[in-house]
């Protein structure tokens, strides 16, 4: 493929009056106003060479800056937080200074990611070389360490009001003053908690109408500098819910699509620089492109139907994010998972990868082996096996034989639980009638993605929904679970100093 830029030229008998530009075409108008368009390629592709930290990296320091290297010389006057943006999992954009040397760029925050946090970096195709060439769009992800922990889990007794059966929850940082906050859907309506900053949550009397909402996803849609709510809806289509800055959010009047969402995911898919939402669908998957101000626009893609979940990653290493969904088994022939690549431009096709013969439910992209790729914890219900799915750089996945536990899983939640430096998983669980209830499982890995459970078994309840988060500033990630059987959402914290114990081979 070639990234050339072109030149249009006007042949026209009254001649040329001026030249224009928008970026990747040049090309001039008569006065006439016809054109006879004549392509020339010129300069050569602007791209990425290198990028630190790495790719699916899972054990950054919180205060690592960020590189960039191109192949040649950038125009340091196009790089600014909409060109080079840094978006973390919890926290949304971060601010910072940026600053050059030879080809490369350098991104330093303003302060400290997150522990345990997931951060993306979007380049946009606004961001150019010094001779104007627009650079092919990049996108890469990493997480940041963790400082603590042990993967045993304490009821902290925190009770979330009004938050009965919550199918969806989500950790960020709403009102901007540097701890998480909770935003919790249930069937009826979502709250929104403020954190004291010590992991005590306080409702803030918000709200915020849904049509039984199912799932939540949090990012700066409106590139205003805080994190907005994007809330996928089983009766009805999506809705879009704006903050203000602080905390408080006001239904932006869009209703999109119409509905049976159970999973969503956020990122910048199209490389212009603006969070595009992937939404796994009953009633067929789809793309919502962003105008940059927070309007969505159906991409009128063809990615498949009965979308149970999603998960966006960069998953063939070429600078773009891909789709990993899971779908039901029972109406898509016993092939549930499938992989979507990017071709960076937000087009996706079908990588043919049918995979597994299970109920998936639950996705989370990550490098499980640390062999530098993202590879995918599938959380299965229906009493199936969770299962892994490792990556061979190229987005390929393959089952890495492992048959995870027997429960109801409903979801699933990945991080460094007990601050080893690898990627563990907290799978959520429930039951069906005629079952007892089951606990949620810990899952934690030895480093080359082999899967042990540990000795606990916590809140044996349905419990539908899992995320990760350190909501107590003490530097471990703390789980935030919702459930159902008329029970609110609870707060469990990670505990330091815990022997560990792992459940036999035999029977895991």
């Amino acid at each position: 493929m070639s990234y050339h830029k072109h030149i249009r030229i006007v042949v026209l008998l009254a001649g040329i009056i001026i030249l224009l530009s928008d970026g990747y075409t040049h090309y001039v108008v008569a006065q006439s106003g016809q054109r006879i368009q004549i392509s020339m390629p010129v300069g050569d592709p602007f791209f990425v060479t290198q990028v630190i930290p790495s790719n699916a990296s899972h054990n950054v320091t919180p205060d690592t800056i960020v590189s960039v290297t191109f192949n040649r010389a950038t125009d340091f006057t196009t790089v600014n937080s909409r060109t080079f943006t840094l978006r973390g999992s919890l926290t949304g954009d971060y601010s910072g200074t940026y600053s050059q040397s030879d080809n490369s760029v350098q991104f330093n925050p303003s302060r400290n990611f997150k522990p345990g946090e997931e951060i993306v970096v979007n380049l946009s195709n606004r961001l150019h070389a010094e001779d104007g060439t627009p650079l092919k769009a990049y996108a890469w992800q990493f997480r940041i360490a963790v400082d603590g922990g042990s993967g045993f889990f304490i009821n902290s007794g925190e009770i979330f009001s009004n938050t009965n059966n919550s199918p969806a929850s989500a950790l960020g940082d709403l009102d901007n003053d540097g701890d998480l906050d909770a935003f919790v859907v249930t069937q009826d309506l979502s709250k929104v908690f403020f954190n004291d900053g010590i992991g005590n949550f306080i409702d803030s009397g918000q709200s915020i109408s849904n049509s039984w909402g199912w799932q939540i996803a949090l990012g700066d849609l409106d590139q205003d500098g805080d994190l907005d709510a994007y809330i996928g809806n089983h009766a009805l289509g999506h809705t879009v819910w704006m903050n203000n800055g602080d905390g408080f959010f006001v239904n932006s009047g869009q209703v999109l699509g119409n509905g049976h969402t159970y999973g969503l995911a956020l990122g910048d898919v199209d490389g212009d620089g603006d969070l595009d939402v992937v939404a796994a669908n009953y009633n067929g998957n789809a793309i919502w492109l962003n105008n940059g101000a927070g309007l969505f626009g159906h991409s009128n893609q063809n990615l498949g139907i009965y979308g149970m979940n999603v998960a966006l990653g960069d998953v063939d290493e070429d600078g773009d994010l891909d789709i990993f969904f899971v779908n039901d088994i029972y109406n898509t022939n016993g092939y549930p998972a499938t992989v979507w690549l990017n071709n960076g431009s937000g087009i996706f096709s079908d990588s043919g990868q049918r995979l597994g013969y299970s109920e998936g439910v639950g996705v989370a992209l990550g490098d499980l082996d640390s062999d530098g790729d993202l590879d995918a914890f599938v959380a299965n219900e229906d009493y199936q096996p969770d299962k892994v799915w490792l990556n061979n750089g190229n987005g390929v996945f393959t089952d890495s034989g492992q048959n995870l536990g027997s429960a109801y899983s409903l979801d699933v939640a990945i991080g460094d639980l007990d601050s080893d430096g690898d990627l563990d998983a907290l799978v959520a669980t429930g039951f069906t009638d005629g079952h007892q209830a089951d606990t949620n499982k810990v899952w934690l890995n030895n480093g080359a993605g082999i899967f042990f459970q540990s000795d606990q078994g916590f809140s044996p309840s349905f419990c539908g929904s899992a995320v990760v988060g350190d909501t107590d500033d003490d530097g471990d990630l703390d789980a935030l679970l919702g459930y159902g059987n008329n029970q609110p959402v609870r707060l469990w914290q990670n505990s330091d100093n815990v022997f560990r114990m792992y459940l036999p081979l035999g029977i895991r």
